[in-house]
């Protein structure tokens, strides 16, 4: 095994909605000689948490496969984070003869993976598809009750990858972008007073606007995040600790001082 590649295309398999767009195949190349052989691969991601019991319906199409387009619908209960669904989902998928005398099932997390046991030849008739759909009744597809900030970072990165843009996403390049983004949110707060600012959320149009200039600062932060490698959670945490002792509640409660400096 002198070389391997990654192509990787993932799917974005949410919880509730309509079939996903089947992923690009992820394919490892092995080198034997002057011969280049093949073990092609479908990976699929569960994104959300499940909000309600119903079943997992997988589908997998497969050119070679027993039965294809083979589906599944695989039990799963209230509270469900994406670990747990992608494990059932590879349990079932390993259970299943039809799926294992093609493929190995494989990865862990929140992914799902199945992997070609026969390294052979590039097969241009080859098509392996997995859509994973939550359904009956729908899973929420994502909520601040629901979604960890892992979950987000991983939204972000697989945009982000799935165009080869982190060539472009330094640290400099993200840290402009954010500030641009912040002053565009400023901009809808520019020219009208607090408290005029403060019924933007009860025009739905202006809202709309304003919650999109949001999330597109929150995406830059999130990209610089990953970039960096910075863990949020415990950022926040220690920047809170620092806060709580520069400003002191007994201090500090219903006004705004500088902090005193000897």
């Amino acid at each position: 095994r002198k070389g391997l590649y990654h192509n990787q295309g993932p799917n974005e398999s949410l919880t509730g909605g309509q079939p996903l767009t089947p992923p690009p195949p992820l394919n490892e190349y092995f080198i034997r000689g002057s011969v280049t052989l093949l073990r092609q691969t479908a990976l699929a991601e569960v994104l959300g948490r499940v909000t309600g019991a119903g079943n997992a319906r997988i589908t997998i199409t497969a050119a070679g496969m027993n039965n294809s387009p083979k589906i599944f619908n695989i039990p799963v209960a209230n509270g469900d984070g994406t670990n747990v669904v992608a494990g059932k989902i590879r349990t079932a998928l390993g259970n299943d003869g039809d799926v294992t005398a093609l493929f190995d099932v494989k990865g862990d997390f929140q992914y799902v993976t199945l992997v070609k046991k026969a390294a052979v030849a590039h097969d241009g008739t080859l098509n392996i598809a997995i859509a994973i759909v939550l359904h009956q009744p729908r899973a929420e597809i994502m909520s601040d009750e629901s979604t960890t900030v892992a979950e987000l970072r991983s939204l972000v990165r697989r945009f982000v990858d799935e165009r080869d843009w982190r060539q472009f996403h330094s640290p400099k390049n993200l840290s402009m972008s954010l500030a641009i983004e912040a002053a565009e949110l400023m901009e809808h707060f520019q020219w009208i007073d607090i408290a005029e600012s403060r019924r933007v959320g009860d025009d739905a149009a202006k809202l709309a606007d304003v919650r999109d200039e949001i999330a597109d600062v929150l995406c830059y932060l999130l990209a610089l995040a990953n970039e960096l490698n910075v863990d949020l959670a415990t950022a926040i945490r220690d920047k809170m600790v620092k806060n709580a002792a520069k400003y002191p509640a007994e201090q500090s409660r219903g006004h705004y001082a500088p902090p005193k400096t000897d």
